[in-house]
Order: C-alpha cells, then sequence, then structure tokens
C-alpha cells in the first residue's frame, strides 16, 4: 500500500495549527472538531470555551473530572501500561468524537501528557471516521502533536484494530537484538546524554522490546534506524554522545541491515 502525504489527507482532517502544539503542555487540534492535550490543559475553562470544545474525553485513572457545567465529560478509566485494554473503548470514544462533531462541538482528549493514551484514542478515532490507515492517522496526529508516543501494548491493539476495520495492516512490529542495545545503553552515562538521545529516537514502530536500564531508570524502547544513528554519530567532546567502540558501531550498523532499513515505519 503506498500512504499519501499529509498534504492528500482527506480535507475533513485539515485544521489551522496552534501554535502551542508541538509542546508538552499544549494543545494540539487534531481535526475541525477534535483536540489533543495533556491533563493540565483540562483545567483551563477560557481556553476551552475559546476553542468551542464542548465534550471532554479524560483518558486517565489519576486525573478527576472538573465538572463545570459548560461540557460534557466522559471518563475512560486507562493506565498507560502495555497492558492496559485500551482497545476496549476505540468504538465508543470514537463515537462520541463523531457524534459530538455532527452537532456541530468539539472534543477534547487528554490523558496525563497528551503522549500515549490520549493519543492512541484519537488514531483510533481516524481510522474509524476519517478510514485512514494506521500509518497515516498516525502521521497525521504526529505532525500536529509531535511528543506523542503511544505505548508497545498501544501499538498492538491498533494494529489489530486496523485489521477489523480494513482487513489489512500498514505497520509492523519489528525485534531487534538486545545485547547490542544494552552494550549502547551503556555509553550513556550522563544526564545530558540521556536527553540527548530521547531527542533523536524515533520510538515509533518498529519497537517491539524494552530494555531497563538503572542508567535510564525506566524501560526504553529502540528502533534499527535509531541504534544506527546513535551509532553513526561522531564525539563531540560535549558529552552528548561519546562511542567507546567501533565494534559497537560496526555490529550496530550490522543489526539494523538485518532487520529493514525502513524506519520509523515499515509497510507490509
Amino acid at each position: 500500500m503506498t500512504s499519501r502525504s499529509h498534504n492528500s489527507l482527506p480535507r475533513t482532517l485539515m485544521a489551522p495549527r496552534m501554535l502551542s502544539e508541538g509542546a508538552l503542555g499544549g494543545i494540539a487540534q487534531i481535526t475541525p472538531s477534535l483536540y489533543l492535550s495533556r491533563g493540565s490543559v483540562a483545567s483551563n475553562r477560557h481556553l476551552l470555551l475559546s476553542r468551542g470544545i464542548t465534550c471532554i474525553i479524560n483518558a486517565t485513572i489519576e486525573i478527576p473530572n472538573f465538572n463545570w457545567p459548560q461540557f460534557e465529560y466522559v471518563k475512560v478509566p486507562l493506565a498507560d501500561m502495555p497492558n492496559a485494554p485500551i482497545s476496549l473503548y476505540f468504538d465508543s470514544v470514537a463515537d462520541k468524537i463523531n457524534s459530538v462533531a455532527r452537532k456541530h462541538g468539539a472534543t477534547l482528549v487528554h490523558c496525563a501528557a497528551g503522549v500515549s493514551r490520549s493519543a492512541t484514542l484519537c488514531i483510533a478515532y481516524l481510522m474509524k471516521y476519517h478510514k485512514v490507515s494506521l500509518f497515516e492517522a498516525y502521521n497525521w496526529v504526529k505532525s500536529r502533536r509531535p511528543v506523542i508516543r503511544p505505548n508497545v501494548g498501544f501499538w498492538r491493539q491498533l494494529i489489530d484494530y486496523e485489521r477489523k476495520l480494513f482487513g489489512k495492516t500498514t505497520v509492523k512490529m519489528v525485534m531487534l537484538h538486545s545485547r547490542i542495545i544494552l552494550r549502547k545503553m551503556a555509553i550513556c552515562s550522563t544526564s545530558r546524554t540521556r536527553m540527548a538521545l530521547r531527542r533523536r529516537l524515533c520510538l515509533v514502530l518498529c519497537v517491539t522490546r524494552t530494555i531497563p536500564t538503572p542508567e535510564m531508570g525506566e524501560d526504553f524502547p529502540w528502533c534499527s534506524h535509531c541504534l544506527l544513528d546513535v551509532a553513526s554519530l561522531p564525539a563531540d567532546g560535549k558529552g552528548l554522545v561519546s562511542l567507546k567502540s567501533n565494534w559497537t558501531t560496526r555490529r550496530a550498523r550490522q543489526v539494523c541491515s538485518s532487520v529493514r532499513r525502513l524506519c520509523p515505519l515499515l509497510h507490509l
């Protein structure tokens, strides 16, 4: 399947870009009747009213609804965990967003950070009601809010949902060699290095394995393109990336070429 560019997506997806869309704390307009944000935005009544929002979908367990009378609230009690059954809510949330739009209202979907849970629900809505593939829906939401990053379990459920809707999938997940990933992790010794790597990583569909390390302090996913990208960076003397082994660079490239060179999104 050949995917369309962002500019050739259905016109109903087109919406004016918001100045704060790229910031973690901002609000992003996904379609003329759909917004995506982190949880703190739901406390800004003036902002919500100025955007014409009439319905707020709260995709968290931890954040309570404000229950202002101007808005309709929908609670989707989900944890941002790979095993959380977010697919159980794909249809009901998509139906609600569509219903609000038909009444000339607008919906805000938020979770805690506006990165994983809420982004996943927006992607599912685009697939169901705008008839776009997972590949296209993800790229569209990413273009409006670049910080999105559904967790691995949510990706699996989105892929299954795409198969249910269209009878085929446009993306797949790829497994990597964990020893090489761990070796690369060991090179990252400073917080500045870790933050630099966070900014460079794709963190998208090629991920199937997360590697917990004490240095990172969390499970951190990698893809073949990211591994090659980091391995090819020269040491700059500023602590951003310092490669200590030519063997690591060569082996990283071997891992990449043995998987595929298309990244971050792999077509079937």
